[in-house]
């Protein structure tokens, strides 16, 4: 919580209270592009199970983590922070790099069960195995502290604060944290249904309610609500074409949560 206070404030210009902060970041980002094929097993007409696999090729890779602990108060701050991380684009000092793309794979699995005629269930497994190589990327590790204390001759003492590390490339595999999702669909008429879906990722839980309704035999629109965010959200499928999205605020700076969606099915 203090880490994400101390974002949100940075990013708004907000003030902060005095007092101590634990900062505790873990990040693990990817942007890739991939081609992705399933197959889908029906073991019954009410049960199947679908497994994909997907080739990933990643343009941007960030990971790694920052630690330690500051105080505010009225005369500034002070405290420790402890830094390590790779990437191929540096969000912390700004530095200029030459890029190196990555080249992975993942796989997803999805028991689709059919328990009545109205009631649909789904149980999704996404990114269960996967990993991203890349050939080299720079690496950062760093420390930085407000509490060094040093003597002039003249006995003043003197306090400056200090970042020292070291930066070099290394090969890097990544592994991208897995997904997990029910999904509970309840058909409420031919053209109105209801939607249930909770979704965990790490210790990250998620609980959104969304009502559908179908305009015609190739659209379906929705809205939804994300409880644990408090984030209302809007859905359109299109034939194959999939769009959705859903946040807390207007405000890109000030959002606490912002889930984009855009997907094309093609089963052949």
């Amino acid at each position: 919580p203090d880490t994400a206070l101390l974002i949100l404030a940075n990013e708004t210009n907000a003030d902060v209270e005095n007092g101590n902060l634990n900062i505790n970041l873990r990040v693990n980002h990817s942007k890739s592009r991939g081609l992705r094929l399933g197959y889908q097993h029906e073991i019954n007409s009410k049960l199947s199970v679908t497994g994909r696999v997907s080739a990933l090729w990643a343009t941007q890779g960030i990971d790694g983590r920052v630690n330690g602990g500051l105080t505010l108060s009225d005369g500034g701050t002070e405290g420790d922070i402890s830094l390590d991380y790779v990437f191929t684009d540096d969000i912390v000092f700004e530095r200029e790099f030459e890029k190196t793309d990555g080249y992975g794979v993942s796989f997803d699995a999805i028991l689709n069960w059919q328990a009545s005629e109205k009631v649909a269930i789904e149980i999704g497994a996404y990114d269960v195995l996967n990993r991203i190589w890349f050939d080299a990327l720079t690496r950062t590790q760093a420390d930085a502290t407000t509490a060094v204390v040093r003597t002039m001759e003249n006995g003043v003492l003197i306090v400056r604060p200090t970042l020292s590390g070291e930066n070099f490339f290394d090969p890097f595999t990544q592994r991208l944290r897995s997904r997990y999702k029910v999904d509970l669909d309840y058909e409420i008429s031919d053209r109105w249904r209801f939607s249930q879906d909770l979704f965990r990722t790490g210790d990250n839980f998620l609980n959104q309610s969304e009502a559908i309704y179908k305009v015609n035999s190739d659209l379906d629109v929705g809205i939804n609500y994300e409880w644990a965010a408090n984030a209302p959200g809007v859905s359109v499928n299109w034939k194959a074409l999939k769009f959705g999205v859903a946040t807390d605020s207007l405000n890109i700076k000030t959002a606490r949560f912002l889930n984009v969606h855009i997907g094309l099915d093609v089963p052949f």
